[in-house]
Order: structure tokens, then sequence, then C-alpha cells
């Protein structure tokens, strides 16, 4: 897994710029190019991307995974580092190329959409596009059941192999916030779990999706900084790169496959 996963990271680690055209950025191109004759590309907007399986019906409910694809690095690179770490421009490379890896996997139920956004670092406005896009759609509107958001994370590098934040439950899914982590847990067999609440967590496109009304959450894989970069406020985007455990990816894709495949399930059988 981690190997494959290391295989798409370094076609896709490239350029996708705020400021230029979408449709003609680098990572856009791989990523389309990747995806060629594996999902269906059902809808392109200014920034986003919106795929589907061949199989996926609008009319039963379903979830929609977000993974924002703007970078902001000067150079872009991958290498391994000290015992079993990789360090690199991750941020959000790194989360595209394991849902690339599930995609092209085909363990991913049919009712889920993806979406690859842009300007995710300038007010989510990928993902405002794709439920601009989703919203104008009746089917897909009524039966969004659930988002969730693929991003890195300042938080609990040592500690834990991803974290949930900005989780945002609305009455209809999960019912409360306690009962959708008491899920979380139970699926994903794992009673430590680390939550992080809207009020402490980074902003990222999950705030935008909750301005719609929706069910939804950020799952997020830990990062350092180099160590040449520990004392800056922004070492996420710094040309040095940021570091991220394999074990940590690894856990990571599987357990969003879990959560995923779960969700699914529970939707379709109307549980949720």
């Amino acid at each position: 897994m981690i190997t494959k996963i290391k295989e798409i990271l370094k076609v896709i680690n490239c350029s996708c710029k705020n400021n230029g055209i979408f449709s003609e950025q680098e990572k856009v191109l791989k990523i389309k190019d990747t995806l060629a004759g594996q999902y269906l590309l059902i809808n392109q907007g200014n920034q986003f991307l919106l795929y589907s399986h061949k199989d996926f019906d609008q009319t039963e409910p379903f979830i929609l995974v977000s993974s924002h694809i703007d970078e902001e690095y000067p150079e872009y690179f991958l290498s391994d580092f000290n015992k079993k770490q990789i360090i690199g421009t991750f941020d959000n490379s790194i989360c595209n190329a394991v849902l690339i890896y599930l995609i092209k996997s085909g363990k991913l139920p049919p009712n889920v959409l993806i979406t690859f956004t842009g300007r995710e670092e300038e007010d989510s406005e990928g993902a405002r596009e794709t439920m601009n896009y989703i919203k104008s759609i009746d089917n897909l509107r009524n039966n969004l059941g659930l988002v969730i958001v693929m991003d890195v994370t300042v938080d609990k590098y040592y500690k834990y192999p991803y974290t949930i934040e900005n989780y945002f439950i609305k009455n209809g899914l999960f019912k409360s916030r306690k009962e959708f982590k008491k899920y979380c847990r139970r699926i994903l067999d794992d009673e430590k779990i680390k939550f992080v609440n809207d009020d402490k967590a980074e902003i990222d496109e999950s705030w935008e999706y909750d301005e719609h009304d929706l069910n939804c959450f950020s799952f997020c894989l830990p990062a350092k900084p180099h160590p040449e970069t520990e004392e800056s406020d922004d070492w996420m985007h710094k040309s040095e790169g940021i570091i991220i455990k394999e074990k940590s990816v690894w856990k990571y894709t599987k357990s969003l496959l879990k959560i995923i495949t779960s969700v699914s399930k529970d939707l379709k059988k109307g549980k949720l």
C-alpha cells in the first residue's frame, strides 16, 4: 500500500497555484490523466473536478469526499526521511494520493462522489463551487448524507495516526456529536481517537460545507515540520517540506476506507 501511494505521490506532487487557471494547472492535468478510465469525471468547474463511480446512483444517499489540490510551495519534492518517515511538499498532495489510491484500488463503494478542489487556501472556493453544482441538481442536493474532508494537520504527530477535526453534526444523521464519536470509535475499533472540535482546529473546507447545513468532518493526517522550520508560524507551506510517518499513512488510508464503507452501507440501509 505505502509503495503504491508513494508512486502516485511522485506523479501528482506538483504545482496547482491559486493565481493560475485551474484547468491548466499541472496537478489538475496529472490527476485527470491518472484517473482516466478509472472513474467518471462528471463535472469540471472553475475550481473543482467532480468524479463518480460508473455505478453511482444519484437517487440514493451518498457521501462526498473532498480533497483540496491547491499548493503553496515554491518547489516540489518527496524523499524518505529517518526511520520510516517521508518528507516533502505534502499539503495536500499526500491526501490526494491516498484518495487516488483508494479510487484505483476499486474498494470504494459506488455511492461516493469525489471532489478535488482548488483555492482551499483562498476561502475554500472549490468546495463552494462543488456545493453550488450539487445543489443545482435535486437528487444530489436531497441525497447528500455526509461530507468527509481530507487534509493534513499540525496536531498530534507523535500520538495519533489520524485525527477527526471540525466535526459539524446536524439532526438526521448521527443526531449528536456524542453519537458521532461513538459511531467512529465502534467502526474503527479505536477508543482513543483524537477528536478536535471546530473551536480548536484549524479552519479548513469543512467550514464551507457546514455553511450548507451538512453533516461533515475533516479526516486529518498528522505532520510535523522539518527541523529547520520548527519555529516558523507557517511551517506547513515552507519549501523544506513536512514530515509524515509511513505507518500513519497506512493507518489513515485503512481507517478512511472503513469510515466510507460503513457510512455508505448504513446510509443505504436507512440506519443513519
